[in-house]
């Protein structure tokens, strides 16, 4: 960081002086000309100056660059002024950024804090008489309780107190103990009563139960707290006066203050910020993040009671007979669209006219699902449907609300939404419309006839009450179109028909833990029916998402060249970055997606083992394509179908965790508590969570300190939580805590609440209840191996081989490939062996099966072409079986084709006709005799006796060709493959030939069945 502070570096930040002044002066000569020219000034010239210096705030972008511009502006004024003696003009004010914010502590803050200091001096003071005086009357000691909880356990929000005081009143309320946590109580926010017959519900809502919807959060009561608690019930409690007091600010605020002797007190309000400003104001005291979320400025939500339950209990994980999972070949064959047709609810049947089903015909996505969970094709673009949809052959008697929704789309596109939105938008309106409108000519329609089939369209709509607030909200932005759109003309209706009663926002507030994340991994891996492939491909998308946070669409949309491979460089492999980015699979969520992930710096050491070997395996295919997907027959790489995807992980989730509501993105809401988790236990360095956190997040403590020195350096600890919102791909710290931060209540307590003996008080036997770890998990380690069978030896070995020259340890590259780390760590002598091998030449020899760049390298030399590679690939893996029936002929013809190879395309050399007998034989083996081509080199005058012996070596069936040479002594022949063209026209010249697959393939096959190049191989 740079010498001076924030203020030197945004100083820095500022532009030249010379650009602020001409930007300066272009304004002036916008609106006070007369400044510049030094003519008279007007009588507007005080109004003039003021909006000047508006237009030059709003283009300041730091204070430096402000506090320069109002510099020149003063100079400009004082330069008029005095020229202009008699006449002067007040100098504007400075100019001021127009977006910076008020001071948080104002003098009405001052008489906050003042007044919740009197109160909280009073609690303390009758706190200190309850051991020495009689016992005060239950009313009173509730009063105290509130106080407790208010100024030492951080129950900031006015709200929060009010369900406190329904807890405490309740006899049977609940304080949970959890194994390595605080007691904590959980108080539920429900919808208030319906009042004049009208339903009422949450603003937000974060589970369900028996009851209804609640948004809960959890406090975490300081010691004093539970011990005013204890007392209360001992006294036989106040349920009267705390009932009475829930339902009422001022009441409530009356039983605190008159507990605290403190009189009638300040209202609940100034008493609530006031003891946040108090809380701020502490030596010790929390930043002003944490006071927002204690004082409920901030949304945040507690994990829902039964993830909770089930992470701290640590349930076993369920056997086979549990684990009823969707299997590969349970998959559907192309994605699941959601019916949202009127034929999904009883008794409202869709129109059956064709251009309805036109019209659903140009939205869904293009691309299938194939039983590897892979997809087919590309996306849907929108130039595309915008073309398909102009393209609809419809007429004047297609319905009226069909051609509406097709210009709407069209319109929508043109705006520049993406094609989802206009899918999200089909599927909410399009059938419910559709049903009610039927051939209506809507263009015809009176703001009532409007007003009535709206009205319809949403009371007969069985859905949800957040979808029919959704059907609603598209329902008036389709008016607004139709009301400007040329054609239509749409009449002004009623502005309140189609503002439905606030939907509560659903938080899905689950966690599943990381014991059941492993549990899910293992049963991925192992349990759900697919490929070794598809499983491992599938279980590195799980650790991404869980880890580092990763959408499911973001992890299946990235293509290998977003992520970096940094091992050529040397750099850390925990540095590597994915850059998450549109790709030809689609686009991401908003601006605020497109960030750098380092995937590994997230993953514990076996994890990142896990994640290597996926990515080991990956590197063996081209580059080109999804960084996350599935090999194909053809070589391509296919990537995962979201949807198809996160079904199979949801159900593993389901499964292992035992909560029905888990869904794939419970993972990355996971990677966000726990890196929140980790970033609170860095700041605070009171914090006793350290055992909870290495058993709910599986990081050790180094792994912790690593990872939010990665995220939020020490340098930069102010910014952890917008370092904690970028690195998740979130516009700000609210959107983290609001929709995905499920733990914020505990780092509340531990940043906030007075510190005391964490054991709970006598007395609270019948509240007490206490979550018990029944069963007790092994310390991480490695999740099951994913076992399988390569289906091709050779590509399996020359994938390895290729890896472990990359870089990658023989480990890891054997398992990337399904081999047997010590099947591979014994033919790495062999391959060193094979590559190193030498030309004849006395004289600076070269080497037979690499070229000079290759030098050192273990895998054969990369053929020209695609096609050619797998032609040898292919060749190797007949050659290896048919090692299994003629192990000895093979391993002579192996060396028989390499000992005396060249990198050029003469092919295999044989100096005698049993040579040739003997290698023919296996050659017509392994393909058909017309591919192989026999060329007979002969000296100038070759031996009569020497060619009639020559004469009968040939196997028959092969191509036959004669050639001389002025240096040959002895007859010599060349046999070389031919491609299958070449073949069908019986033209077998040099340039056709295939030779160098042969030599790969024998290359491979010869490290396989480990046979050195002098015979010594192993048996």
């Amino acid at each position: 960081m740079s010498a001076g502070g924030r203020a030197a570096r945004e100083e820095a930040r500022a532009r030249p002086q010379a650009e602020l002044a001409g930007l300066v002066e272009h304004h002036a000569r916008a609106r006070v000309p007369w400044l510049l020219s030094g003519q008279a000034a007007p009588i507007t010239a005080h109004d003039a100056l003021r909006t000047l210096r508006a237009d030059l705030g709003r283009e300041a972008g730091t204070d430096a660059e402000a506090a320069a511009m109002s510099d020149l502006l003063l100079d400009l004024v004082a330069d008029w002024n005095g020229a202009h003696p008699g006449e002067e003009v007040a100098a504007p004010a400075p100019v001021v950024l127009l977006d910076s914010r008020p001071p948080a502590w104002t003098a009405a803050s001052l008489d906050d804090l003042r007044a919740a200091r009197a109160v909280r001096d009073g609690f303390e003071a009758a706190w200190r008489q309850l051991s020495s005086a009689s016992p005060p009357g239950p009313s009173t000691v509730a009063g105290l309780a509130l106080a407790s909880a208010l100024f030492d356990s951080a129950c900031l929000s006015s709200r929060d107190l009010s369900l406190f005081a329904v807890w405490l009143a309740d006899p049977d309320g609940m304080i949970i103990e959890g194994p390595d946590l605080p007691s904590w109580i959980e108080l539920k926010e429900r919808a208030p009563a319906a009042k004049n017959g009208r339903q009422r519900v949450l603003r937000q809502v974060s589970g369900t139960d028996g009851a209804g919807d609640y948004a809960l959060r959890r406090l975490f009561p300081a010691p004093r707290t539970l011990a005013l608690v204890a007392l209360h019930d001992s006294l036989g409690g106040a349920a009267g006066p705390l009932t009475l007091a829930a339902g009422s600010g001022p009441n409530l605020a009356k039983l605190l203050c008159g507990g605290c002797a403190a009189g009638a007190g300040p209202g609940l309000r100034r008493l609530t910020r006031g003891a946040q400003l108090l809380l701020q104001a502490r030596r010790d005291g929390p930043d002003h993040t944490m006071a927002l979320l204690a004082a409920r400025r901030m949304d945040s939500f507690g994990a829902t009671p039964e993830s909770l339950a089930a992470i701290l209990e640590d349930r076993p994980p369920p056997g086979p007979a549990m684990a009823a999972l969707p299997g590969a070949g349970d998959l559907p064959a192309s994605p699941v669209v959601k019916d949202t047709s009127a034929s999904a609810r009883p008794g409202r049947p869709v129109s059956g006219h064709r251009a309805y089903a036109q019209l659903q015909a140009t939205l869904p996505d293009g691309r299938k699902s194939r039983d590897d969970l892979t997809a087919t094709g590309r996306k849907l673009t929108e130039g595309t449907l915008a073309r398909r949809l102009e393209a609809l052959p419809w007429g004047p008697d297609t319905p009226s609300c069909l051609r509406l929704l097709r210009d709407w789309y069209l319109a929508l596109l043109a705006a520049g939404n993406s094609v989802n939105t206009v899918r999200r938008y089909h599927s909410t309106i399009a059938a419910a419309l559709c049903d009610m409108a039927g051939s209506v000519p809507l263009e015809r329609c009176d703001d009532g006839e409007l007003e009535e089939l709206y009205t319809l369209v949403i009371e007969t709509d069985a859905r949800s009450l957040a979808e029919q607030a959704r059907l609603a909200n598209r329902l008036e932005a389709l008016h607004r179109f139709a009301m400007a759109a040329p054609g239509w003309g749409f009449p002004a209706i009623d502005p309140g028909l189609l503002h439905a009663e606030g939907a509560p926002i659903r938080i899905e507030a689950t966690l599943p833990g990381r014991n059941a994340i492993n549990h899910a991994r293992d049963m991925l891996r192992t349990q759900c029916g697919l490929r070794p492939d598809v499983a491992r491909a599938a279980d590195a998308v799980l650790l991404a998402m869980s880890r580092a946070g990763l959408r499911i669409g973001e992890a299946t949309k990235a293509l290998c060249s977003h992520y970096e491979d940094v091992r050529a460089s040397g750099t850390d492999p925990a540095g590597a970055v994915l850059f998450v980015r549109p790709s030809i699979f689609g686009d991401n969520k908003t601006v605020n997606a497109y960030r750098q992930v380092r995937l590994l710096a997230f993953m514990s050491g076996d994890e990142a083992e896990d994640f290597q070997e996926y990515l080991s395996y990956r590197r063996g295919f081209p580059a080109a394509g999804p960084l996350f997907g599935v090999a194909q027959r053809d070589g391509s790489f296919a990537p995962f179908d979201s949807r198809a995807l996160g079904t199979v992980i949801a159900g593993c989730l389901r499964s292992a965790s035992g909560l029905p509501e888990a869904t794939s993105h419970a993972l990355r809401r996971q990677a966000v508590n726990d890196l929140f988790l980790v970033l609170h236990e860095t700041a605070t360095p009171q914090s006793r969570l350290g055992p909870f956190l290495g058993h709910l997040i599986g990081w050790s403590p180094e792994e912790r300190a690593r990872i939010a020195e990665a995220v939020a350096p020490a340098s930069q600890a102010r910014d952890r939580w917008h370092a904690m919102a970028r690195q998740f791909g979130h516009g700000a710290p609210g959107t983290s805590f609001g929709a995905y931060v499920a733990m914020a209540d505990l780092a509340i307590f531990e940043a906030c609440a007075t510190p005391g003996d964490p054991a709970l008080p006598p007395g609270l036997d019948r509240r007490h209840v206490v979550l018990s770890r029944a069963w007790q998990p092994g310390a991480g380690g490695r999740r099951k191996d994913i076992r399988g069978t390569p289906a091709s030896p050779a590509l399996a070995l020359h994938q390895v081989l290729e890896r472990i020259d990359g870089g990658d340890p023989a480990s890891r590259a054997a398992r990337a490939n399904f081999l047997d780390e010590g099947f591979v760590e014994d033919r790495i002598a062999v391959a060193r062996a094979w590559s190193s091998l030498t030309t004849n030449r006395k004289q600076s020899p070269q080497l037979r099966l690499q070229p000079v760049r290759r030098r050192g390298k273990l895998a054969p030399a990369p053929l020209d072409s695609a096609t050619k590679l797998e032609e040898a690939r292919a060749l190797a893996d007949d050659i290896i079986d048919l090692a299994g029936e003629k192990p000895a002929e093979v391993r002579d013809w192996l060396r028989a084709t390499l000992n005396d190879a060249t990198m050029g395309n003469a092919g295999t050399r044989l100096r005698t006709p049993a040579d040739l007998r003997t290698w023919g034989a296996i050659a017509v083996l392994l393909r058909a005799p017309a591919r192989w081509q026999v060329e007979r080199v002969d000296p100038l005058e070759p031996a009569e006796a020497e060619v009639r012996s020559w004469s009968t070596a040939r196997p028959a069936g092969t191509q036959a060709k004669l050639s001389q040479s002025k240096t040959a002594k002895s007859i010599v022949a060349r046999v070389r493959l031919l491609r299958p063209e070449v073949v069908a026209t019986g033209k077998g010249q040099p340039k056709g030939s295939w030779a160098g697959c042969v030599r790969l393939a024998a290359h491979l096959a010869a490290i396989w069945l480990n046979c050195a190049p002098g015979g010594d191989e192993e048996a």
